[in-house]
């Protein structure tokens, strides 16, 4: 059922005097690798004059300061069966360094609580701005081996952790990390329906046997409405490789993030379909996700991920230090 238009995506008042401040200013070099002329604003490209500097749009977008949650995961079977994968991720972003640490997008570590055969695998990451200049930094903690170990595989196509291939790591949030495997084009601006306002979804009462569903997620939690959206169609580069030939991002002209995403295979066939369930942390306040959703239409599989109606409430703002986000310190929570 599509509902009501209702454009309740919103910041701090300061995150929009930070974008004020710095409209105009930002660019990019290194074919779009790397954004410069950017120290506060969350919207490097109000006005978006090419489909990268939308994608960046979406990267840098505002979700808060810091955020500590747990979420659960499902790689689902086609009779609907799941097992869940549960773990806890801990997020810092530009405004909430303290000190300020230049050139950083944010620092992010998740530790897996279940199933049993992940438990208590950590991966920490470090993203950058200039991310041509300094490409992202990650690690991996196993408690098999209670060793750290880099992992230059955390990024772009790899599978994430625990999802049965259905998802890679820049599927993750959307889009995330560096945009240098493709071209970018920026299609223009629609009015799309999308889902968006999911506060249905995070109810806490719900049971993810209540939520997850064979063949789609429960479509009568699912609020849709119609928005402008900005596309952006991203072509794999030549000479460069990813799984996905062709990737078309359907952005939020308020909050910027990934509303919707069709991600093709390399022969130009459909493969995945990504929705994302947008929805307003009051409380923070910002525009993040209640879930999200990847459909394979070719295993006629999905992965719901990002769900929390069985977890704790997320918390945002929690007293998260920089140095808490270290190899080093990796090892010492793992011990």
């Amino acid at each position: 059922m599509v509902y009501p238009t209702r454009r309740s995506a919103g910041s701090p008042a300061s995150v929009y005097e930070d974008v004020k401040k710095e409209a105009g200013a930002a660019d990019t070099i290194n074919e779009g690798n790397s954004v410069v002329n950017v120290t506060r604003s969350t919207v490097p490209f109000p006005i978006p004059q090419s489909g990268v500097e939308a994608i960046w749009n979406h990267i840098f977008r505002y979700r808060g300061i810091t955020i500590s949650r747990t979420i659960s995961e499902f790689p689902v079977q086609t009779n609907g069966a799941f097992t869940p994968v549960k773990r806890n991720e801990e997020i810092i972003f530009p405004l909430g360094m303290t000190p300020p640490a230049p050139d950083m997008l944010f620092f992010y570590q998740t530790q897996f609580t279940s199933p049993s055969s992940i438990a208590g695998d950590m991966i920490l990451a470090q993203d950058f701005i200039d991310q041509y200049k300094t490409p992202r930094a990650a690690w991996i903690y196993n408690p098999g081996t209670r060793r750290v170990l880099r992992a230059p595989e955390i990024t772009y196509d790899s599978p994430r952790q625990g999802l049965d291939g259905l998802s890679t790591i820049d599927d993750y949030d959307g889009y995330n990390g560096a945009p240098d495997r493709y071209q970018w084009k920026l299609v223009g601006k629609k009015e799309m329906i999308i889902s968006y306002n999911n506060f249905k979804l995070t109810d806490k009462s719900l049971k993810y046997a209540d939520i997850i569903k064979p063949g789609v997620m429960n479509q009568d939690l699912v609020r849709y409405e119609l928005h402008r959206v900005w596309v952006v169609e991203a072509t794999l580069r030549t000479g460069k490789s990813h799984i996905y030939g062709k990737r078309v991002y359907y952005l939020d002209e308020d909050s910027w993030q990934v509303a919707h995403g069709d991600l093709h295979d390399g022969r130009g066939e459909l493969w995945r379909v990504l929705e994302q369930y947008g929805v307003q942390y009051y409380d923070a306040p910002a525009f993040w996700l209640a879930g999200s959703s990847q459909y394979d239409l070719q295993s006629r599989r999905y992965v719901s991920s990002g769900l929390a109606n069985e977890e704790k409430p997320m918390r945002f703002t929690p007293n998260l230090k920089v140095t808490d986000f270290t190899p080093q310190a990796l090892r010492r929570a793992g011990n």
